[in-house]
């Protein structure tokens, strides 16, 4: 819609906004997307259920008596807090700003707490009578989809494996703060950092604390794996780097262009034009020197080049398929000009076209340029735009917009 981490609105307009809303990312049950609106809805239905609002439920029922008096759900930015961190993020220029909020939503967020306080919630996961074991299994029975597959994410909270090792974590981020809870229960260990500047990383750092105090369980249940996990193949032929020149695709507007730099491969990320060096570790498998938890495997030649390009990333796989760029000579951007209209966001976004080149602005706000991704696609700085046809001719699009997909503009 346009809003910034400056704008000031309230729950009625998001309770606006969100039942303006005409359609799902998907049926309920088929796929998994995290949601803050979600919890802001059952911030909502607290109040609605006992009478008192979610800040009030809580400090009486949850925080009060866990004994955590330097936490509350912060519903009223002009409250004074005792001891509170500005939060930080960095300049342009260099330097830093002062990054806050003046929204009072709670639910998905907006808690105020304290190190010693997040000792105690902790300490209720093993021995409190306030916060159950019935409730901490319902908490941490992971989801299932429609189909019966197993999800990492339970009742607010992911409940996965890290290096052998069960463990529960979450992590939060807004203007400029930022942190990392992670609870391996087995070990009886919990990583809290918290972090008040935005460019801050506390998930990584926690995780590397966890290296280092589990250093040894890590090693024995890593060898555990090792012995069952398939080994590469050192002796698999190699590859020509020619061969493997070229552009994948994982979706429109996420590509990558590929080409040889002396005994390297350089990777252009074409929704960023950021670049880098990667080299051939073992068989027709390449790293980022010193990053092994990033790797791309170059699979199924044909016609003399490398048809799929096999990404993973912190053991998350993505596969990207070689294809033909757009040959942009052929496309008629003037057609994709215009002010179209969402009902759903009540906000008009205005396209234009410079030099054959895609300019996209909400409202009368400065355009930001973009880049066409297949006929009819756009990758833009919020998210990728399709171009809808009627007879032909262009009457509006559907963006997806980070966790938002198909929201709908008409031609004005």
């Amino acid at each position: 819609k346009g809003f910034t981490d400056d704008d000031f609105y309230t729950d009625a307009t998001l309770m606006k906004m969100l039942v303006a809303q005409t359609d799902l990312n998907f049926d309920p049950g088929e796929e998994f997307t995290y949601s803050n609106s979600g919890y802001w809805l059952l911030g909502q239905i607290v109040e609605k259920a006992s009478g008192m609002n979610m800040a009030e439920y809580a400090q009486q029922e949850i925080f009060k008596p866990l004994g955590m008096t330097s936490t509350h759900f912060h519903n009223d930015h002009t409250l004074i807090v005792k001891n509170r961190a500005s939060g930080y993020v960095p300049k342009l220029d260099g330097g830093y700003k002062i990054s806050m909020t003046t929204l009072d939503m709670i639910g998905d967020g907006g808690i105020f707490t304290s190190i010693n306080d997040i000792k105690k919630w902790d300490d209720a996961y093993y021995n409190s009578t306030v916060l159950n074991k019935e409730f901490w299994n319902t908490m941490t029975t992971n989801g299932k989809l429609n189909n019966g597959e197993k999800i990492d994410y339970a009742a607010g909270l992911f409940v996965e494996d890290y290096k052998g090792i069960n463990h529960i974590n979450h992590g939060g981020a807004f203007v400029g703060f930022r942190a990392e809870l992670l609870r391996f229960p087995e070990q009886k260990l919990s990583i809290a950092v918290f972090a008040n500047r935005g460019d801050a990383n506390p998930s990584q750092m926690a995780y590397q604390i966890a290296d280092i105090l589990l250093k040894e369980v890590i090693q024995e249940e890593t060898a555990l794996i090792e012995e069952d996990k398939p080994q590469p193949d050192f002796n698999v032929k190699e590859i020509p780097l020619s061969q493997m020149e070229g552009n994948y695709e994982i979706r429109p507007g996420l590509s990558f262009s590929i080409t040889v730099n002396a005994d390297k491969l350089e990777v252009i990320q074409n929704w960023n034009k950021s670049n880098y060096l990667i080299e051939r570790t073992a068989g027709n498998t390449f790293e980022i020197a010193g990053q092994e938890n990033l790797s791309f495997t170059f699979l199924d030649v044909e016609s003399d080049n490398t048809q799929t390009m096999k990404i993973i990333q912190n053991e998350e796989t993505s596969i990207a398929k070689r294809f033909t760029p757009l040959d942009i000579a052929t496309i008629n951007f003037n057609e994709y000009a215009g002010d179209f209209y969402s009902k759903e966001l009540d906000v008009t976004y205005k396209t234009s076209i410079k030099d054959d080149t895609f300019f996209m602005a909400i409202e009368d706000r400065n355009p930001t340029e973009a880049t066409i991704a297949i006929k009819d696609q756009f990758s833009t700085e919020l998210g990728l735009v399709r171009f809808i046809r009627s007879n032909g001719i262009i009457s509006g699009f559907e963006l997806d917009s980070g966790r938002v997909v198909k929201l709908k503009f008409e031609k004005q």
